[in-house]
């Protein structure tokens, strides 16, 4: 059966439905317009109103269309449904609890580091009398940036993650107040480069260990790619190591 025919088939159905609960809504009608409190004699008014009724039902009895095949109605649906397979689904592919459960601290190390700064380069004889946060601060006000030189009154705390007074360098992990602030003093970190008094300092996001990971092979790539070619100017941009074009002589 043909998608129309079953519409057809639908609608006829649903105006039977309405013809029959016409009749009800007459039939209840006729009988509420019973008068019983009349004093007179009721039998004439009941008798005028069941023939009323009778009329009606025969109205509907000799008018109505012909009883719908509702086993064809069915079929007709059934063939429109999509054909469920008879075969027994596979089994789930097993779940790698070593994997999930690497992906899954990943994750979580890298949400409690999207407020991290690392900063690279301070030196380590000032760290002997002065706080992480208070050679931070120190660094921002005098770095010669703008909007870098206020990021001081975003920094929530500090702390010194390597000191090495061999080569005067320190780590620092700063605690900033929001990921947006990060992406600010990351942004602006390469006008550092120009300061007259902290050219020699780097600015890094907090790596998670995988990130850490892919940056060292990164940099292994950028050392082989400028000592295969130096007259080439070789940077990592989003991930890749790219070709900036040749050195200006």
């Amino acid at each position: 059966m043909a998608p129309e025919d079953v519409l057809k088939l639908a609608v006829k159905l649903v105006i039977q439905v309405n013809e029959v609960k016409v009749l009800l809504k007459d039939a209840r009608n006729i009988v509420e317009d019973i008068d019983i409190t009349a004093q007179s004699d009721l039998s004439p008014q009941i008798s005028s109103q069941i023939s009323d009724l009778q009329s009606k039902v025969d109205d509907f009895v000799n008018n109505k269309p012909e009883p719908l095949d509702y086993s064809k109605i069915a079929k007709a649906v059934t063939k429109t449904l999509p054909k469920v397979s008879t075969k027994p689904s596979p089994p789930p592919a097993p779940v790698n609890m070593e994997q999930f459960v690497k992906v899954s601290n990943e994750r979580i190390e890298e949400t409690q580091k999207k407020n991290n700064l690392m900063v690279y380069g301070l030196y380590a004889a000032e760290a002997e009398d002065a706080s992480a946060e208070d050679l931070l601060k120190r660094m921002f006000q005098g770095c010669g940036v703008e909007n870098l030189n206020q990021m001081g009154e975003h920094l929530h705390n500090a702390e010194y993650v390597k000191i090495d007074l061999e080569n005067n360098r320190t780590v620092i992990r700063a605690v900033m107040r929001s990921p947006h602030i990060v992406e600010q003093a990351l942004k602006l970190s390469k006008e550092l480069k120009t300061s007259s008094d902290y050219s020699y300092v780097y600015l890094s996001k907090d790596r998670t260990k995988s990130e850490q990971e892919r940056h060292r092979k990164l940099v292994l790539d950028l050392k082989k790619k400028i000592a295969g070619d130096r007259d080439t100017r070789w940077a990592i941009v989003r991930g890749v190591v790219v070709d900036k074009g040749p050195f200006f002589t």
